[in-house]
């Protein structure tokens, strides 16, 4: 002190490293002055405010949920490019192809009536066969995409679905016809969930829902397509011809899968470090941006050597258990399984609109091909409403309104016995709903999960989805016996039973980084990342230091929120204290 004192006040000012920062600082001779690089901290983690945090911790990435994040802000300043109108492309080729399959069947039920003079009911087992595929498909193909990977199980189910779609053309009756399509349904269930997953990952924060909202599009030309290529060849070349074109034009899906890199999220997931960055590499050539230079392998792979100095920072252990994990996940995968499975169950009335419509109206002529055109219709409405949505609209406001949408639609198709022209208008609303609510739950879904349970939850969600068609045109057919009024109705209901499910989610993703676990795996030796008080706080486990190596001339501050319960902490003056597991512990806050 009586140094400093006798100093000029220039020389005592401190270093720049260690002054705080002034308003002054911001413009140094008219010109923005550069951000000093971060030195290395003499104390082993750097604690520092999570708005400030650099791009790579210390030390580099120690945990799962580190690299993820770090994956996300590269993929945000590279932004998007070609790549990802490629990647697009041919997932939404995969979309195209689902969408026409599962329409073309609500226009074969009325040919297969007339061609094999099959009853109502019977025809109903195409729809739940190829639900009960899907159910199939969509637990074993989304738990295969988190074993061997998104692009790879895309790719096989794809390949499945041309192969066994062409092969359902040469059937030769209803119960054929809805055998092979429970094959093809097996196919379509991996299809799905690994190529949205597949999209949501590989897209930057800023744009994961336009892109998911690009894909509505495919489903629309999907259902559109189809309808024109039946009302085209059906009654020329048959029925078998339709199939078959449909089928076949998954092909240059597959073969492009081929030219695309997988999941960068999954082989960090896989601990292949290299492969992860190699992946990052490839995108920015073809978005002619370069690799930003945090985002290495070495802090990928992380490096502890070094990591621990003196008066080391080290908090208890604030990750979640195993059980913790379980339960946040199971708190939004109940409900969103439930709607999921409401919104399918309803949908299932909208296979029956041609084929009940065209009772309704029989002096209108090719009403079917008409009223297929005006959901075709609503689909590109649908689509053009969630692509000025998906900047703009809450994910959960989303679903709400879909669902509201095609309750009151519903309801009103079922009930109107006037112009056929205004069941028409609102078959077109009821569409723009569809698309509504699709994009919604084709969206939240995979982001609301973590990426370790990320496809076999969404495969969870599709189960139910799948699961519901199972019966649902059995009770269609049933209820349309006594009335299609008391349908509607019954059907109306269910889509507000859905809202009421979307009630009970509270996690909001919607502009939001992917969901990721507070404790990802992670190496043996590796520090554990917690939070506390807005600062990051790191758990060593276990400890590499003995009492005489801690330098005790550095000032202790220990604040409750981060530190062991006082019988374990560590005294500045003396050796730590032994937990219960054997291992000697510190718990200290070091300030300078």
């Amino acid at each position: 002190r009586e140094r400093a004192r006798a100093m000029p006040e220039e020389a005592a000012a401190p270093p720049d490293e260690l002054r705080a920062p002034t308003p002054a600082d911001a413009l140094v001779g008219g010109t923005a002055r550069p951000e000093r690089a971060a030195s290395p901290a003499r104390i082993g983690p750097t604690v520092i405010p999570h708005d400030d945090a650099p791009p790579v911790p210390p030390g580099g990435c120690t945990t799962h949920e580190e690299r993820f994040r770090l994956t996300d802000r590269a993929f945000d300043e590279m932004g998007a490019g070609r790549f990802h109108i490629f990647l697009f492309l041919t997932v939404a080729l995969g979309f195209f192809i689902e969408a026409a399959e599962m329409n073309v069947q609500s226009l074969l039920l009325p040919e297969f009536e007339e061609l094999w003079h099959t009853p109502e009911k019977k025809l109903s087992m195409i729809g739940s066969f190829t639900a009960v595929g899907m159910m199939i498909g969509t637990f074993v193909f989304g738990r295969l995409s988190d074993i061997i990977g998104r692009k790879t199980v895309y790719q096989l189910s794809l390949f499945l679905c041309v192969t066994v779609g062409f092969i359902s053309s040469y059937a030769t009756d209803v119960s054929s016809f809805a055998t092979m399509r429970l094959f093809l349904g097996i196919a379509y269930g991996g299809n799905v969930v690994s190529s949205a997953t597949l999209l949501i990952e590989s897209t930057p924060t800023a744009w994961r829902g336009f892109f998911s909202a690009m894909t509505s599009f495919a489903f629309t030309f999907g259902n559109m397509s189809v309808v024109l290529l039946a009302w085209a060849i059906m009654d020329t070349l048959g029925w078998a011809w339709v199939v078959r074109i449909v089928s076949l034009s998954g092909l240059p899906a597959c073969i492009a899968l081929f030219y695309i890199p997988g999941s960068v999220r999954f082989y960090i997931m896989k601990k292949d470090y290299r492969a992860a960055h190699s992946i990052v590499e490839r995108i920015a050539k073809v978005n002619r941006v370069p690799v930003p230079d945090f985002y290495t392998v070495e802090a990928l792979q992380g490096n502890c050597d070094g990591f621990i100095s003196d008066a080391t920072l080290v908090s208890k252990r604030l990750s979640c258990t195993s059980f913790t994990q379980l339960r946040s996940v199971a708190s939004s995968l109940v409900p969103l399984a439930g709607v999921w499975f409401l919104n399918s169950f309803a949908l299932s009335i909208v296979t029956f609109y041609p084929l009940e419509l065209e009772k309704r109206y029989p002096e209108v002529d090719d009403s079917k091909y008409k009223i297929a055109f005006a959901l075709g219709l609503g689909g590109i409405l649908g689509s053009i409403v969630v692509l000025a949505m998906s900047f703009k609209i809450r994910r959960l406001t989303e679903l709400r309104a879909g669902l509201a949408i095609l309750a009151v639609c519903t309801l009103l198709v079922s009930h109107l016995h006037g112009m056929f022209s205004l069941v028409c208008v609102i078959l077109v609303i009821s569409h723009v709903g569809m698309s509504i609510i699709f994009h919604g739950l084709y969206t939240y879904t995979p982001e609301v999960f973590p990426t370790r349970v990320r496809v076999t939850s969404f495969s969870i969600c599709q189960l139910f989805h799948r699961f519901a068609p199972v019966f649902s045109p059995y009770a269609v057919t049933s209820l349309s016996a006594v009335s299609f009024e008391l349908t509607g109705l019954v059907y109306s209901a269910i889509f507000v039973a859905g809202i009421g499910a979307t009630m009970l989610l509270t996690r909001e993703t919607f502009g939001k980084a992917l969901v990721e676990d507070s404790e990802s795996d992670t190496d043996s030796d590796s520090p554990r990342i917690g939070k506390a008080g807005g600062y990051t706080t790191v758990e060593l486990d276990p400890i590499k230091r003995t009492s005489s190596e801690v330098d005790t001339s550095t000032s202790i501050a220990l604040e409750s929120s981060v530190v062991e319960p006082p019988s374990e902490t560590l005294s500045p003056n003396g050796p730590p204290r032994v937990t219960s597991s054997g291992k000697p512990s510190y718990s200290a806050v070091a300030t300078v």
